[in-house]
């Protein structure tokens, strides 16, 4: 017997699939951040163990026209549980006219965006003086409301390049600005000056350039970036492995639910694709990136009208401490 339910999931993952290809959002930190997207089926407060290579110089031995002398590679790890199965759901009744593929399409794009700012003000929750005191938060010293100054920003490079944070690594070493201060450098023009092309759609490229090329980052607002105190714009200089997210597949639903996966936030730099779907329950290394969101769908007698859920399975923690440094605007 053919499975009723196949008709409505087919239509469920297709929309689904070109909701999350064309979504536009700013959740930042979720792109500037390490995800270990574990090969896994997890479970809500299972711990699971994301390993960072460490530098040990003393490993380093000259052998002379001896033998080579092998020693254990060096490494820490950071215990992160799964803490957050976060969900929502919706009932598309028999006969409202959302269950089109286009109206599907629009609820689908709000959900993901839900979950997807979920996220993010979780992972935001942990940019804390008390959560990277390496370095002490310092205040800059802008004359005008909300500037961050070059010389705040050279202050945070030099905390993090003192440790040997690798500040070369443009694609993994971010400056986080809170949306006004974001908002007053695009006219600062002690920033602008040497960098104007003359084109229209300049203004992100220049300030990308040139910390790019002077401190080996790129720069972000986000709507959540936190202020440490009042009468302050909050800022931070971070390497992607300061804040460790990790990410699994959640469990399979019962016989009369039809599920599947969507890949949200994938972190491919050349194309800036968000992810692919994959129908199937397959573990592949060929998967997409992305924070894998579970989509399932089964008919509802009481409710008169198909149950949509969506959830993703992800943990957050600090990873290393020593990645980030902290500091707020003079005003």
């Amino acid at each position: 017997m053919a499975n009723p339910n196949a008709g409505i999931m087919l239509t469920l993952l297709a929309e689904a699939n070109e909701a999350a290809r064309y979504l536009k959002y700013q959740n930042a930190f979720l792109r500037r951040i390490y995800w270990d997207n574990q090969p896994i089926v997890g479970v809500p407060y299972q711990t699971l163990t994301v390993v960072i290579p460490q530098v040990n110089e003393g490993a380093v031995v000259d052998i002379g026209t001896g033998p080579i002398q092998p020693v254990d590679y060096s490494y820490s790890t950071v215990n992160v549980t799964l803490s957050m199965n976060l969900s929502v759901t919706n009932v598309f009744k028999d006969f409202d006219q959302a269950r089109t593929p286009r109206r599907l399409r629009d609820f689908f794009q709000s959900n993901f965006e839900a979950l997807l700012r979920a996220i993010n003000r979780r992972v935001v929750g942990y940019l804390t003086p008390a959560n990277f005191g390496n370095y002490s938060l310092f205040t800059g010293d802008g004359t005008a409301s909300n500037q961050i100054t070059r010389g705040d920003i050279t202050t945070a490079w030099t905390n993090l390049a003192a440790v040997g944070v690798p500040l070369d690594d443009t694609r993994n070493v971010s400056l986080m600005l809170t949306t006004p201060s974001y908002g007053y450098m695009l006219q600062d023009q002690t920033f602008m000056y040497q960098y104007i092309t003359g084109e229209q759609q300049a203004q992100d490229i220049q300030q990308r350039a040139m910390l790019r090329t002077q401190y080996g980052a790129e720069i972000y607002y986000d709507q959540m970036m936190p202020n440490f105190n009042a009468g302050h714009q909050g800022a931070a200089l971070l390497h992607r492995y300061a804040i460790a997210g990790v990410t699994a597949r959640s469990p399979a639903g019962g016989p009369n639910v039809e599920e599947g996966v969507v890949y949200l936030n994938g972190d491919d730099e050349e194309t800036q694709e968000v992810g692919g779907m994959d129908g199937s329950n397959s573990l592949t290394e060929g998967q997409p990136t992305g924070i894998p969101v579970r989509i399932q769908a089964s008919y509802s007698q009481n409710d008169q009208g198909w149950v949509v859920s969506m959830n993703a399975l992800v943990g957050v923690a600090v990873a290393r401490p020593e990645m980030c440094t902290l500091f707020q605007s003079a005003s």
